[in-house]
């Protein structure tokens, strides 16, 4: 397992947290006095680590189309699977 594929699914598990929740990720953001506030609430919601938590806030709202969150499905099974994950 090399750092780059750990990279990969520590961003694809972000991504497919905020897919999956998408109206608690805007909540979050809009009730938010902070980009720091609103950090720590997703860390607290979700279990994804800090960084993470950024990736999420700073990701395009494109991500969470149909076509894109399909995508994002196959790409984390593939991943997990060359992680032996699957």
């Amino acid at each position: 397992m090399t750092s780059d594929q750990e990279q990969r699914l520590a961003i694809l598990e972000a991504v497919q947290w905020a897919v999956d929740h998408p109206l608690d990720l805007v909540r979050i953001a809009t009730d938010s006095d902070t980009e720091s506030d609103a950090v720590s609430a997703i860390m607290r919601q979700s279990g994804l680590t800090e960084w993470q938590s950024e990736f999420c806030l700073s990701m395009p709202f494109r991500r969470l189309m149909r076509k894109n969150r399909e995508q994002l499905a196959a790409e984390l099974r593939e991943v997990r699977k060359s992680m032996g994950q699957d």
